[in-house]
């Protein structure tokens, strides 16, 4: 278990890229402790997925999932947001989710994704990370 005391689940890492044809690839982010029923996770917080380098070539819309477990080896998850980035996403800056944290009622929580790539693209990287001071203003702050 890799937890993360800085409110990152994943700090620009980068989304690998499969050899021998499409593949499935995917991410794991770090786990957040929030204390027990999650009772550490100020109200106000927001979670943000942000392409930290260019995305290009996925072959299927990557799909991030924010889960919670009160057992710190997630063996029984529950999925409390799904955000999904287009086929054709982008540069550098843009947000894959940039939304009010879900109410959380277990310990911990992980951000994980998951997409397939043809061997010749570039897929990028990817931050994910809690924050009361959202980095652009939209219509839900």
């Amino acid at each position: 278990m890799s937890t993360d005391a800085q409110n990152t689940y994943i700090d620009a890492r980068a989304l690998s890229v499969a050899t021998g044809g499409d593949t499935t690839t995917s991410i794991v982010g770090d786990i957040i402790d929030h204390g027990t029923g999650g009772a550490g996770l100020s109200h106000g917080m927001f979670l943000e997925i942000v392409v930290t380098g260019t995305f290009v070539g996925p072959s299927t819309a990557a799909v991030f999932l924010l889960r919670q477990d009160n057992d710190p080896a997630f063996g029984s998850p529950t999925t409390i947001g799904t955000y999904t980035a287009s086929t054709a996403l982008a540069p550098a800056g843009e947000y894959i989710a940039q939304v009010a944290m879900p109410t959380v009622t277990e310990r911990y929580t992980r951000v994980s994704g998951s997409w397939s790539t043809a061997a010749t693209g570039t897929v990028g990287a990817v931050s994910a990370y809690l924050t009361d001071s959202p980095q652009k203003t939209w219509s839900g702050v």
